[in-house]
């Protein structure tokens, strides 16, 4: 793979079928297939190998039937069914019979019952293309993107990053790549750092190419332990990238994203590690006694399922909840109060704190600190949660409104609307309850005094 994919090595790569799936071939543009398979959905695999993200030419496919029945596939796959011009994804249900329809055609040897056939499907392949694009709403799409949410939530994670956003603003999309870019950056920085603390041999810029980045690790280490990875006696390194583009072009790389097993091990390593999520810090924006900070994350009742379209009422409340960490800054004077902004100072200033140096406070200062703090978190969630309920009431009524218009023009049946409106109606009672059970989690803790 990699010597193909070096514009100077072999102009050609030939391959059996574990070449047609699992492949990115997007470097080269041209397929010749020197058989034709009896499923178009195979077929559309092997074509789907060079026509993806991050092809830039045009992917020409060459066809070299034999008379016969493979020249009877060919015509019926370019003509019928298309698969030469349109992708035939989403036609799965339509075309998933067809190898077992061939085998019934070839045992029939009539010319009859081919032109049966292929009327036949192109019938089926018309109706599935037609379904498919009346079944496209933009304004669906629109909708469920829920621009406005999305607008507040990057603006919010520009603001955590300490960071301006794009001058056009408005311009989601050239933000959300602004951010991606911005996330990276810091995700390799400080996977880096961790990983040289621990004692990995960390290359970024020596004996590796522009955004590659390669981890030596073994025995050597400064750790008896990885999370999640075993430490190999003899060194072993791992070549990769935590730039998503380079990672896509070039298969043999490592993608250091998070969710790899490596980057994670390391943010483990920060999180929970010798260095913890505890600090002793001095900071100017402590108050004059002192302060003590905390963050929480947000808990679900039960794990919000990744799986796209998943049902899980965990996944479906983090729709209208802001799961953003809370974090307080208390006084940890006599009033122990609550320093209106202070945490978000502290965490905007937090690269120019400093270790502090002698005894934390007692523990009789620290108690009545730390419950300040954690009546205040609770009071936060519970106004997330309220706005959230709102939100979550706003957008089943709107539904509901949907399909009650829905029925009065005769687009659906009354049974059929119904059911939707009890589903709609279960759906807003399982979310409402998993707002109701979001627990606080301590993730964070600092005393800070000034300085």
């Amino acid at each position: 793979m990699a010597r193909f994919r070096d514009p100077e090595g072999p102009m050609l790569l030939l391959s059996g079928e574990s070449g047609g799936e699992g492949r990115n071939f997007q470097f080269a543009s041209h397929l010749v297939c020197l058989d034709l398979p009896d499923s178009p959905l195979t077929l559309e695999q092997r074509i789907g190998r060079l026509d993806r993200l991050g092809q830039a030419r045009p992917v020409e496919i060459h066809v070299l039937p034999e008379p016969g029945e493979e020249a009877f596939l060919a015509d019926l796959y370019e003509k019928e069914i298309g698969i030469f011009e349109e992708p035939v994804g989403g036609l799965d249900a339509v075309l998933a019979s067809v190898p077992e329809e061939l085998a019934a055609l070839r045992a029939r040897r009539t010319e009859k019952a081919r032109q049966a056939f292929r009327r036949g499907i192109a019938s089926r392949v018309a109706e599935g293309r037609r379904a498919q694009h009346e079944g496209y709403d933009p304004l669906l799409d629109v909708r469920s993107a829920s621009i406005p949410e999305l607008t507040a939530l990057v603006a919010a994670a520009f603001a955590r990053m300490g960071e301006e956003p794009p001058e056009d603003a408005g311009d989601i999309g050239a933000s959300l790549s602004t951010l991606s870019r911005w996330l990276e950056e810091e995700l390799e920085e400080l996977v880096v750092e961790a990983g040289r603390r621990v004692g990995m041999d960390v290359d970024t810029d020596e004996n590796v190419h522009p955004f590659e980045a390669a981890f030596t690790f073994g025995s050597s280490m400064r750790i008896e332990a990885l999370p999640g990875m075993e430490i190999p006696a003899e060194e072993r390194t791992l070549l990769g990238s935590f730039w998503r583009e380079t990672a896509v072009v070039r298969e043999e790389l490592e993608w250091f994203a998070t969710g790899h097993r490596l980057a994670e091990a390391l943010l483990e390593l920060a999180r929970d590690g010798e260095a913890g999520r505890t600090a002793f810090l001095q900071s100017r924006a402590a108050p004059r006694s002192g302060g003590l900070y905390l963050r929480w994350k947000l808990r679900w009742p039960s794990p919000a399922d990744l799986a796209p379209g998943a049902r899980v009422p965990s996944r479906q409340a983090s729709r209208y909840l802001d799961e953003s960490p809370l974090s307080v800054l208390v006084d940890m004077g006599a009033a122990h109060a609550v320093v209106d902004g202070g945490a978000a100072r502290l965490e905007e200033s937090i690269d120019r704190a400093r270790d502090a140096k002698g005894a934390p406070p007692p523990g009789d200062v620290l108690g009545p600190a730390a419950e300040a703090a954690e009546k205040a978190a609770r009071a936060e969630l519970a106004r997330r949660v309220a706005r959230a309920v709102k939100k979550l009431a706003a957008n089943a009524e709107a539904e509901e409104e949907r399909l009650v218009s829905a029925a009065l023009q005769g687009g659906a049946s009354r049974q059929s609307v119904e059911r939707a409106l009890v589903t709609v109606l279960l759906h807003r009672e399982l979310v409402e309850e998993a707002l109701g059970k979001v627990a606080l989690e301590l993730d964070a803790a600092a005393v800070v005094l000034p300085g």
